[in-house]
């Protein structure tokens, strides 16, 4: 990665910090032509864009098109859409932050809801991480009790996480 430069960077894509998209300035491989839209989605919805035989993601080639540096830690997307890659919604975070900002519970979670696990006597128990720990908020008779919980922890516990960002 340290090998692609802001400079080759800009020689080849254009970045739109306004609606987060990158577009080619020259011709790159045989269907794309310069004004074309870079990029192909990945499985997730997140971006991919290829530029000298390596694979990038367009909101780290956002954050190295406008800093002129990579990323020091993860690249957040603010709103928690990370398919978003306008500028004035990725920030540079900690690995901590990055998770504490997630807005929807895993597709493989049983209740549906974001801090929300299901026991086996058919009750609903919320719980929250903070650095290093993991808290039980209690066993709830409805995961939206519980989940209401977790929601109330999760603005209390995880502010940094739900805090914009001005660049500079």
């Amino acid at each position: 990665m340290a090998d692609l430069t802001q400079e080759r960077l800009r020689q080849v894509l254009r970045y739109d910090q306004e609606t987060g998209k990158c577009f080619w300035l020259q011709r790159a491989a045989h269907r794309r032509n310069p004004g074309d839209e870079a990029g192909c989605p990945s499985k997730d919805g997140r971006i991919r864009i290829r530029i000298d035989n390596q694979l990038f993601y367009r909101y780290r080639l956002a954050w190295l098109y406008m800093t002129g540096s990579w990323p020091q830690q993860k690249v957040d997307h603010i709103n928690g859409d990370h398919t978003d890659d306008r500028w004035k919604n990725l920030r540079d975070v900690s690995q901590t932050v990055n998770c504490q900002n997630r807005r929807a519970a895993s597709k493989t979670s049983k209740s549906g809801l974001l801090g929300v696990e299901t026991t086996k006597n058919g009750k609903f128990k919320a719980a929250i991480r903070i650095p290093g720990k993991r808290i039980s908020l209690g066993t709830f008779a409805t995961a939206e009790e519980a989940h209401s919980t977790y929601m109330n922890a999760k603005h209390e516990l995880h502010r940094e996480a739900m805090t914009t960002k001005e660049h500079q």
